[in-house]
C-alpha cells in the first residue's frame, strides 16, 4: 500500500472515529434531560445505534485493508474504546429511566426519589466518561497532525486525478487538512444528515473499490488455475497410461486371497452399540438402569476422541477374549467420526487397517501379511506414489507375486511409501496376540517386529492396536492411552440383551431382573452374552421359563467354563455319546486339515491356500466324516454323483451346527479365487469356497490347550494317519467334479502388448502328493500304499484336471498322457531324487523319451528356481539311461523310436546348457565340478558336426556391480541394460561356458567342438539405453552384418568387471551399428515369441510353440 493509499484509508477510519465522538457529545447532552425528568428521550436510542454502526463500519473497512499500519491500528483501538464508552453510557441511562405508570402514587414518588439519589452518584461517573471523550478526541488530533495525513500529504492527494472519485465528504475532510485545519472541532460534522450521508457514501465507495479489485483478481486467478489444471491433467493422463501395467503388477504381487477375509468375517456391531466410544466422560445412555457404576468413565487421552485429536502416537484397545475387540476395531476404522476427529489435527490423513487371525493361513497371522496388506492399501489408489516407489527402489520392478518379496523388502517399501506420501496415516492393527512374532514385541528381539518400531519412528504415523492383556502387550503399551474393552461394554451388552431377548411369558419385573443378571454374569465377554441369550430364548420358546435360573447358573462368567458348559448342558442332545464322538471327529479333522493346509502353502512357496487345495473345505470335510473305513469311502467315491455329494455337504453342515454347539462354523473366506478359471459342477463349487473354521480364537485355544479339550479330542479314536487318509479321500472325491483350468504357461494380448499370465500347475494331484510324500515321509508303508492309490485314481481318469492338461511339446500327443501327467506332479512335489528315479525306472526307454520334456518342465517352478542337486542328479540319471541306448546302437528301436530318442537327448542337452549359462554366475556358482563333469559327458553324445548345430536361446544383460551375465527372461522381464536376445548353437554355448566356468568357478571345461563346426549368433533384439528425446523406443533388431560385432562385444563384456569400461565399450558399439537398427515395435514379448516360433526350434522354453490369447478369447 502506497503512502497516499495508507493516508486515505487512515482518513476513512478517522471519519468513523470522529462520528463516534460527535455521537458521544450528543448523548451527553441528553443526560441533563434524563437526569432531571427521569423520562426517556427519543434521541437516545438513535444516537447509541448510530455510534455502534460507525464502529462496525470501521471494523469492516479494516478487514479489507489488512495488514493495518501502526497509526491506522491506533485509530481503530481508539474507536473500540469509544464504542465501549457508549455501551457503558447506555447501561447508566437505563438505570435512570422510570416509566409514567411507575411514577403514580406514593410508591412511585419513593422510587423517583431513589433514582434521584442514585443520579448524584452516577453523575460523577458520567463526568468521567465525558472526560474520556475529550481525551480520545485529543489523541485523534495527535494522530492526524503528526502521522496519518499531514498538510503536505493532503495537498498531494487532492491534486491527484483519483481524488475526484472519492465521495464528497471525504474530499471535504482532505481539503480541510490541506488547508491546515487539523483540530477535531474544525473537522467534526455537525449535521446528523451529513453524518449519515458520510457513512453511506464511504461504505458505497469502499464496496465498489473492493468489488472491482476482487473481480479482477478472481479473473486472473481463475485463468491461471484453469491453465495449471489443464497441464496437470495432460501430464496425469500420460503418466497413468504409461504406468498402469506396472501399477497393476505391483499390486498383484502384494495381494493375497485372504487379505480381507478376517475383516469381512468380523461381525458388524449390533445397532446402537459402541456409540459410547465417541462420547465424553459424563455422557450416559438415556434411561440408564444399570446405575452410576456402569458409567463410561473415560477421561483424558483414554477417551478415544480426545486421543484422535491429540498428538499422542499410540492407543491400545485391550480386553478379555471374545469381549468384542475386533468388532470395535472394525467399527472405529470404518466410522466417519473417526476420520472427522483425526482431521482436527491432520487434514490429509488416511486410515489403514489389518486384522490378524491365528487359526487362519500364514499371511493372516504374521507380519509379512500385515506389511503386504498395508502397502497394498497405501498404493491401491495412489498411483503416483506407486510410481515413485517403482523408481526409488528398482528391486520393486521385479516383483510379480508374493513369493518375490521378503519381509525386509516389504518393511523398507512400506516405510518409504508412508514417509514419502505427504499424508498422515492412522493404522488400526487388530489382534496383535494372534501373531506369534509379537510375543517379543517389547524387546524387539524378533527381526520382523522391528517394523512396528520403524513405523512409530515416522512422524506421520499414528497407531491404534488391539490385543488381549498378555504380558508382552502390557509391557509395550505401558503408559500409553488405552481402553479396556471388557470394562466398558456393559451398556452394549445390556442393549443387545434387551433387544434380543424374547419377551413372551415374562413380566417387566422378571425381564428387568433377567437383563441385569445377564450383564453381571457376562463380565464383559460378548460371546458369552450371545450364547446365553440364545439359551434363554430356547427356554422361552419351549415354555421352560422355570429354567432361567438354572440356565444362568450353569452359564459361568468365565469363558473357559462357558466353553465346557457348551458340552455339558443338561437335557441337551450334546450329552449323548454319539454326539460327543461326532463332534470330536469334527474338531480333529479341522485341526488336521489346518496343519495340512499350512504345509501345502509351505511346499508351494505360497503364502495362502487355494480354495480348491484346502482340506478344510466343506466338500472335503463332508466325505472325510463318513462313518465307514477309508477303503470304502474311496470305493463309493468313484461312483457317487454330483447331486448325492451336494446333499452330503448340506447334511454335514447341519450336523456340524448340531453337535459342535457353535464352536465351529462354516464360512466363505475367499474373495479372489475368481482370478483362476474354474471348471466343473457349479453347485459343488460353492461348497469348495465354504470352509469349516473355529468360531473364535478362544474356541481354538480351548480345544487345543485345555485338559477338557484334549479329552474331547480323544473320543475321536482316529490316528493322525487315518485322519490324513480321510481328508485325502475327501479331496479325491472332490477332484472328480472340479478343477482349475490349469495352464503351464499362458500369454495374453492386451492393448499394451503381450503379457505373461502365471497360472502355474494347479493340478489337484499336487496337494495329495504333498501330503503323502512330504508330511508323512517317515511312514514308508503309508507313502507306498497312498502313492499306488493316487496312481490308480489317475490311471482311471478320475481327476477332472485331465481335460486341461497339455503335453509340453506341441502338437505331439504321447501314448501315455495320464502317466506323464502323474509324473509331472510327482517331480514338482517330491523332495527326494529317489522317489522320481523309482518312478522313471518303471518306464521303458522309449517312454522315457516322452517323459523328458515333462520332467524338465516340472523341474523349473513358476519363479524360475531350480535346486542344483535335484537338477544335476536327474539329468545325470536320464543321460545315463539314454547313453545306454546309444552305446547299444539303438537296437530294438524303430526308425521313429531312434529319432525320438535322439531328439529327446538333444532337448535334454540344450535345456541343461541354457540352465548352466543362466545360473553359473548365481545359484550354481559353487558347483563348477558337477557342471563340468556332466557337460563333458553330454559333449560325448555329439557324434557329428551337425549335432553341434543344435539351436539354443541365449540372453545377456548388464547387472552393474554383478557384471555382464547370461540370463533368462523367459517370463517377461527385459529390464537390464544392454539386454540382448540371440539364437545360438552348442558350439557358441560351449565356448561361452568354457569362458564363464574358468572365470567364475575356476574349473576348465576342456571341450573343443569340431573345427568345421561353425558358431551361430543370430541377434533378434538389442536394447539401446540412450533413447531419442521424447521417444519410448528402446529395443531394436540389428542388421545381420552387425551380429558378429555384437557377439564379440558380449564376449569381452563377460570377463570385464569394470562397469565404466563396459559402458564405454557398448557406447562405441551402438554408435557403430546405429545405422543398422530397426525398431521392433511396442509389443516386445509378442515379438520375441513370434521370432522364436518362426525358426521352428525344438526346445523346452515357455516361448517355444507358445499361443498368445487375446482377452476376448477368455470371455
Amino acid at each position: 500500500m502506497s503512502g497516499a493509499e495508507a493516508a486515505i484509508a487512515g482518513i476513512g477510519f478517522l471519519c468513523n472515529a470522529m462520528q463516534i465522538v460527535t455521537f458521544g457529545r450528543d448523548i451527553l447532552q441528553v443526560y441533563n434531560h434524563v437526569r432531571h425528568e427521569h423520562s426517556p428521550d427519543p434521541r437516545l436510542k438513535a444516537y447509541l445505534e448510530s455510534a455502534k454502526a460507525c464502529f462496525d463500519e470501521m471494523n469492516s473497512s479494516a478487514s479489507h485493508v489488512l495488514p493495518s499500519t501502526r497509526d491506522q491500528q491506533q485509530i481503530i483501538d481508539i474507536g473500540k474504546k469509544l464504542e465501549e464508552s457508549m455501551t457503558q453510557l447506555q447501561s447508566k441511562f437505563s438505570q435512570l429511566h422510570i416509566d409514567d405508570a411507575s411514577r403514580r402514587g406514593f410508591r412511585g414518588k419513593i422510587q423517583v426519589g431513589k433514582k434521584s439519589l442514585a443520579t448524584l452518584w452516577q453523575g460523577k461517573e458520567l463526568e468521567s466518561l465525558e472526560a474520556n471523550l475529550k481525551r480520545y478526541e485529543s489523541l485523534l488530533h495527535g494522530v492526524v497532525l503528526h502521522r496519518i495525513c499531514n498538510q503536505s500529504q493532503a495537498a498531494e492527494i487532492s491534486s491527484q486525478q483519483s481524488f475526484h472519485q472519492l465521495n464528497t465528504n471525504l474530499q471535504s475532510v482532505i481539503k480541510q487538512l490541506a488547508d491546515g485545519r487539523t483540530w477535531m472541532s474544525d473537522l467534526s460534522i455537525e449535521s446528523r444528515e451529513i453524518r449519515t450521508l458520510v457513512t453511506q457514501e464511504h461504505e458505497t465507495t469502499r464496496a465498489a473499490i473492493n468489488t472491482g479489485f476482487n473481480t479482477s483478481q478472481g479473473t486472473i486467478s481463475s485463468f491461471r488455475d484453469s491453465v495449471s489444471r489443464e497441464f496437470q491433467d495432460i501430464a496425469r493422463r500420460d503418466q497413468s497410461k504409461s504406468f498402469e501395467q506396472e501399477h497393476n503388477q505391483l499390486l498383484q504381487s502384494l495381494r493375497f486371497p485372504e487379505m480381507n477375509s478376517r475383516r469381512n468375517h468380523i461381525s458388524e456391531n449390533y445397532p446402537g452399540t459402541f456409540d459410547w466410544v465417541f462420547k465424553g466422560p459424563d455422557d450416559r445412555y438415556p434411561g440408564n438402569v444399570l446405575g452410576p457404576a456402569y458409567g463410561i468413565g473415560l477421561s483424558g487421552l483414554n477417551s478415544f476422541p480426545a486421543w484422535l485429536e491429540s498428538g499422542s502416537r499410540q492407543f491400545w484397545i485391550s480386553g478379555k477374549p471374545a469381549s468384542g475387540k475386533s468388532s470395535l476395531m472394525k467399527f472405529l476404522a470404518t466410522n466417519s467420526l473417526t476420520l472427522q476427529h483425526l482431521q482436527a489435527q491432520h487434514r490429509n490423513i488416511q486410515i489403514l487397517t489389518h486384522y490378524f487371525w491365528k487359526p487362519g493361513q500364514p499371511l493372516q497371522k504374521n507380519i509379512e501379511g500385515m506389511a503386504r496388506s498395508l502397502l497394498h492399501q497405501l498404493l491401491h489408489k495412489n498411483r503416483d506414489l506407486a510410481q515413485r516407489l517403482w523408481i526409488e527402489q528398482p528391486n520393486v520392478q521385479d516383483k510379480r507375486d508374493g513369493g518375490d518379496w521378503d519381509v525386509n523388502e516389504l518393511k523398507k517399501a512400506l516405510c518409504w511409501a508412508i514417509k514419502s506420501s505427504g499424508n498422515t496415516f492412522c493404522i488400526f492393527l487388530d489382534g496383535l496376540d494372534e501373531a506369534k512374532e509379537f510375543e517379543d514385541l517389547p524387546w524387539g528381539d524378533h527381526q520382523n517386529t522391528q517394523v512396528i518400531y520403524d513405523l512409530l519412528w515416522l512422524d506421520n504415523i499414528r497407531l491404534c492396536a488391539s490385543s488381549r492383556e498378555e504380558d508382552p502387550f502390557c509391557r509395550f503399551f505401558a503408559g500409553q492411552p488405552c481402553l479396556r474393552m471388557h470394562q466398558l461394554n456393559k451398556k452394549d451388552i445390556y442393549h443387545y440383551t434387551e433387544n434380543r431377548l424374547e419377551v413372551s411369558g415374562l413380566n417387566s419385573k422378571d425381564r428387568s431382573r433377567l437383563l441385569s443378571e445377564v450383564v453381571q454374569k457376562a463380565d464383559g465377554v460378548f460371546l458369552w452374552v450371545v450364547l446365553a441369550v440364545n439359551s434363554l430364548n430356547q427356554a422361552i420358546r419351549s415354555g421352560g421359563t422355570n429354567e432361567f435360573e438354572e440356565r444362568l447358573a450353569q452359564t459361568p462368567s468365565d469363558l473357559h467354563d462357558l466353553l465346557i458348559d457348551m458340552w455339558n448342558r443338561p437335557r441337551d442332545d450334546a450329552k449323548l455319546l454319539t454326539h460327543s464322538i461326532e463332534a470330536s471327529r469334527f474338531f480333529s479333522l479341522v485341526l488336521a486339515a489346518t496343519d495340512i493346509d499350512t504345509d501345502i502353502c509351505y511346499s508351494l512357496g505360497h503364502s495362502e491356500i487355494l480354495a480348491l487345495y484346502s482340506m478344510r473345505s466343506s466338500i472335503v470335510m463332508a466325505t472325510a466324516l463318513e462313518d465307514q473305513p477309508f477303503i470304502s469311502i474311496l470305493r463309493e467315491g468313484r461312483e457317487i454323483q454330483a447331486k448325492e455329494l451336494e446333499a452330503r455337504c448340506a447334511r454335514v453342515e447341519a450336523r456340524l451346527r448340531l453337535v459342535c454347539r457353535g464352536l465351529l462354523e462354516v464360512t466363505t473366506p475367499y474373495d479372489n479365487d475368481e482370478i483362476y478359471a474354474c471348471a466343473g459342477d457349479e453347485a459343488l463349487w460353492g461348497y469348495v469356497l465354504k470352509r469349516v473354521d473355529f468360531i473364535h480364537r478362544c474356541a481354538f485355544d480351548f480345544i487345543t490347550d485345555t485338559q477338557f479339550g484334549r479329552e474331547c479330542l480323544a473320543l475321536c479314536h482316529w490316528s493322525s494317519i487315518e485322519q490324513a487318509e480321510r481328508l485325502l479321500a475327501g479331496h479325491l472325491v472332490k477332484s472328480r467334479f472340479l478343477c482349475f483350468k490349469s495352464a503351464r504357461y499362458s500369454f495374453e494380448k492386451s492393448r499394451e502388448g503381450t503379457v505373461f499370465v502365471v497360472h502355474g500347475n494347479n493340478h489337484q494331484l499336487f496337494p495329495a502328493l504333498d501330503v503323502v510324500l512330504n508330511q508323512f515321509r517317515s511312514n514308508i508303508s503309508f507313502r507306498h500304499s497312498m502313492i499306488e492309490r493316487l496312481k490308480d485314481w489317475q490311471q482311471c481318469g478320475l481327476f477332472y484336471d485331465h481335460l486341461y492338461w497339455n503335453y509340453p511339446i506341441f502338437p505331439k500327443n504321447p501314448p501315455n498322457p495320464r502317466e506323464l501327467e502323474f509324473l509331472e506332479n510327482l517331480v514338482i512335489v517330491a523332495d527326494s531324487d529317489a522317489v522320481i528315479s523309482d518312478f522313471l525306472d518303471q518306464l521303458s526307454t522309449d517312454c522315457l523319451a516322452d517323459a523328458i520334456p515333462v520332467v524338465l518342465s516340472a523341474l523349473e517352478d513358476i519363479h524360475g528356481d531350480i535346486q542344483i542337486n535335484s537338477c544335476v542328479n536327474l539329468v545325470d540319471y536320464i543321460l545315463t539311461r539314454l547313453k545306454s541306448g546309444i552305446d547299444q546302437g539303438w537296437r530294438d528301436f524303430s526308425s521313429q523310436g531312434q529319432y525320438d530318442m535322439r531328439n529327446a537327448a538333444r532337448m535334454l542337452h540344450s535345456w541343461f546348457v541354457m540352465q548352466c549359462l543362466h545360473r553359473i554366475s548365481d545359484d550354481w556358482i559353487n558347483d563348477g565340478h558337477k557342471l563340468t563333469d556332466l557337460l563333458r559327458r553330454f559333449s560325448q553324445t555329439l557324434s557329428s558336426t551337425n549335432d553341434w548345430q543344435c539351436s539354443l536361446i541365449l540372453e545377456f544383460g548388464d547387472f552393474s556391480e554383478s557384471g555382464f551375465l547370461p540370463l533368462s527372461s523367459s517370463m517377461e522381464g527385459f529390464d537390464t541394460r544392454q539386454h540382448t536376445l540371440a539364437i545360438g548353437n552348442l558350439v557358441t554355448a560351449y565356448r561361452l561356458l568354457d569362458q564363464l566356468l574358468s572365470d567364475r568357478t575356476g574349473y576348465a571345461l576342456d571341450v573343443e567342438p569340431p573345427q568345421d563346426a561353425k558358431e551361430r549368433f543370430e541377434v533378434l533384439l538389442i536394447r539401446v539405453n540412450a533413447d531419442p528425446p521424447g521417444s519410448d523406443r528402446k529395443f531394436f533388431s540389428p542388421a545381420i552384418e552387425y551380429h558378429l560385432d555384437i557377439a564379440n562385444c558380449i564376449r569381452d563384456s563377460l570377463s570385464e568387471r569394470d562397469v565404466q569400461i563396459r559402458e564405454q565399450r557398448w557406447s562405441v558399439l551402438l554408435q557403430n551399428i546405429n545405422a543398422g537398427l530397426e525398431w521392433i515395435g511396442e509389443d516386445l514379448l509378442g515379438y520375441c515369441i513370434r521370432e522364436i516360433n518362426k525358426r521352428g526350434l525344438e526346445l523346452i522354453h515357455p516361448w517355444v510353440n507358445a499361443v498368445i490369447h487375446s482377452y476376448s478369447d477368455e470371455e
